[in-house]
């Protein structure tokens, strides 16, 4: 029997496929990028590392110490991860496949989300404004303002009591339809929010309805209060009306919830029932302590309706990331109070406290600010804090009159001073 000869060159040597070293490269690459990204003194220069969670620095620190780890790792192993992914994707169809498969379960899993939210009506903060809140038009510079000469009745707090509100031609809460404003009348301009416009009671049991009738009080009373204003939109609205009257005395009435109002933009982030037509303006600090306005308002319905997933990023956001600009709140009232003594008027800032406001330490507001200051939890009465609508939060016709009387003593002092200056 002959014997099966095979020549050298019918043996087919089988020929390894080249591994490509990009995979490990890339996620190294990219493991680098994100250490740099998260470390604090990159991302200081973006956003505050001081957030509602704690100070964020040490968890930077970290995450930048385990991603730079990372990318250290997969550059020293880069042959066995390059091996794994020519052998779990062996062709660029493989690739192109997973990475198809991989988006279309991430669109359909948001997708799905979505739907479910909106069916929902989430959320909450979202939804179609409750009707007891006073109905106001959007505006291209405050964001939102009441609507000139305008009557109408809203209810507030458990008891669902009734109040009415009437609106004059500039816009301000009035006593009455029809009444309108001395423009050369000595007028005390009031700038502020729902505390200030009174909401919840009726125009006479307001400190501002209350100041105007006490005797011998030798000033007009005109109240610029706007619900949900901050202390950006009180600025505003005191610019765009100052010189309309003969402002004599400017009380700026603030809560501090008005830190975190300055530092938003969209006010639906931050109320479940805000009824605002529109976003707000939002200020920012230069770094040599300078304003400037980041963004102007914008009317919701001129826009697309976000996704709903984004507002809870958004809402998300508010309640964990960094603490509201305390600094941007005092460059703000610094810029009130120059404002108002450079056209030749008073300033009083009258902080309303323990009614409501979310707890923000004092100091930091007004220490070496050199304002005149009327603290209304100084010498108040022991249940001062309970003196609120029922089921609302907000000041009650008790409240009001306590205040009213301390800025009566208050203005009639100064103007006793001023008179004996003379």
């Amino acid at each position: 029997m002959r014997g099966i000869t095979a020549s050298t060159s019918d043996i087919q040597t089988p020929v390894s496929t080249p591994v490509s070293g990009l995979p490990a490269t890339l996620l190294s690459f990219f493991l680098l990028t994100l250490s740099f990204l998260v470390w604090p003194g990159f991302l200081e220069h973006q956003l505050s590392l001081e957030w509602k969670l704690g100070n964020m620095r040490l968890p930077a620190y970290a995450l930048q110490t385990l991603l730079a780890g990372a990318a250290a790792v997969t550059w020293l192993l880069r042959q066995p991860i390059n091996l794994h992914c020519a052998a779990v994707f062996p062709s660029r169809k493989h690739c192109f496949f997973a990475l198809v498969t991989a988006t279309m379960s991430l669109v359909v899993t948001l997708g799905a989300l979505e739907i479910a939210c909106r069916l929902l009506d989430l959320p909450a903060q979202f939804r179609m404004a409750r009707e007891e809140h006073i109905t106001a038009k959007f505006d291209s510079e405050l964001g939102w303002a009441y609507l000139p000469n305008s009557s109408m009745v809203s209810s507030f707090g458990s008891d669902r009591r009734m109040i009415p509100s009437h609106f004059d031609e500039l816009g301000t809460r009035v006593r009455a339809p029809g009444l309108r404003h001395d423009p050369v009348a000595p007028t005390v301009l009031l700038v502020g929010d729902s505390f200030t416009m009174g909401h919840g009671v009726v125009f006479e049991e307001t400190f501002a309805g209350r100041l105007g009738v006490m005797p011998d009080f030798p000033y007009q009373v005109v109240n610029l209060g706007v619900q949900g204003f901050g202390t950006d939109q009180s600025l505003l609205m005191l610019k765009r009306h100052f010189k309309r009257l003969n402002t004599k005395v400017v009380v700026y009435t603030l809560i501090e919830d008005h830190v975190v109002r300055n530092s938003n933009y969209d006010r639906r982030v931050l109320q479940v029932d805000a009824n605002v037509a529109g976003t707000k303006p939002l200020f920012g600090l230069r770094p040599d302590g300078t304003l400037y306005l980041r963004k102007t308002p914008y009317r919701f319905a001129d826009y697309p309706t976000p996704p709903h997933l984004w507002r809870y990023l958004e809402i998300a956001w508010n309640r964990l990331g960094p603490r509201p600009s305390i600094a941007l709140t005092l460059a703000l009232v610094q810029k009130m109070r120059r404002f108002t003594e450079t056209n030749g008027a008073a300033f009083l800032l009258v902080y309303w406290s323990d009614q409501g406001a979310k707890p923000t330490p004092r100091a930091p507001f007004f220490d070496s600010m050199g304002l005149d200051i009327l603290d209304t939890a100084i010498d108040a009465p022991v249940d001062w804090r309970n003196w609120i609508i029922p089921g609302d939060g907000h000041p009650d016709s008790r409240a009001h009159a306590r205040v009213a009387q301390l800025l009566y003593q208050r203005l009639k002092e100064g103007l006793r001073k001023a008179s004996s200056s003379r």
